[in-house]
Parts: structure tokens; C-alpha cells; sequence
């Protein structure tokens, strides 16, 4: 039930602008990660995830449960919003980024992290 008022709410905030700003949504998810020497792919999970996109903050925040059942949570600065597209970036203090990139009309988004720690690839809908 929970899932539904979520999923309704989410439809409201969509449908009553081109992009609202403030906008939470469900979205399914899968990881796909690489090895740079080896070139080896491996296909993760899947699973849910929440993303929220703040615009007037310029906030896109990425949040899942990982394989041991803890919270992860990666905020993103928007660094490109147009009525089709939002696009962000988190640094890390090692030298890895995130970037994200979300499409609003088809409600799809990808994120990329690369970095010294491996390479991963999450993509993903969202509802």
C-alpha cells in the first residue's frame, strides 16, 4: 500500500509541471561493473532505489540498500538541467566521481562511477 501512494504521489508531482522543483520517485535498478586491466564485466543486481532531485538546491540524491541491507546515499550537484535532461556529479576526497544523468520525460536514468576502486555502471526506471 505504501508502494502505491508513493507511486501515486510521484505521478501527481510529474504530471502537474514539466519538472517540478522538488520530486521524489521509486525506481528499479541494476549494477554492472568493470574491471579497466582485465576487461571483465560482471552483471550485479537488481533492486530498488529512491531518487530524489531538489532543483532550487541543485541536489540529485540517489539512496539504496546495499547487499547487507545497509543505507547508501549519494548526493549529487546538478551541473546541467534542461526540460528533457538532469545531469550531476559527486566527487569523492579519493578521486572518484559519480556522474548521473536523469531523463525526465521517459523517467530513465545512469550513473557511472569511475575512479582508483573499480568502475560500475547502475542504470535504471524510474516510477
Amino acid at each position: 500500500m505504501k508502494f502505491l501512494i508513493i507511486l501515486f504521489l510521484s505521478t501527481v508531482l510529474v504530471a502537474s509541471t514539466a519538472f517540478a522543483e522538488q520530486i521524489f520517485m521509486v525506481c528499479d535498478a541494476r549494477d554492472t561493473e568493470g574491471d579497466s586491466e582485465t576487461l571483465q564485466v560482471e552483471s550485479g543486481r537488481t533492486y530498488s532505489a529512491k531518487l530524489f532531485i531538489d532543483t532550487r538546491e541543485d541536489l540529485i540524491r540517489f539512496s539504496y540498500d546495499d547487499s547487507f541491507g545497509d543505507e547508501k546515499v549519494y548526493d549529487h550537484t546538478i551541473t546541467f538541467q534542461s526540460n528533457d535532461y538532469i545531469s550531476g556529479i559527486k566527487e569523492f576526497n579519493f578521486g572518484g566521481v559519480i556522474t548521473f544523468h536523469y531523463d525526465v520525460k521517459y523517467r530513465l536514468f545512469s550513473t557511472a562511477y569511475v575512479g582508483s576502486v573499480g568502475n560500475t555502471l547502475t542504470f535504471g526506471r524510474c516510477f
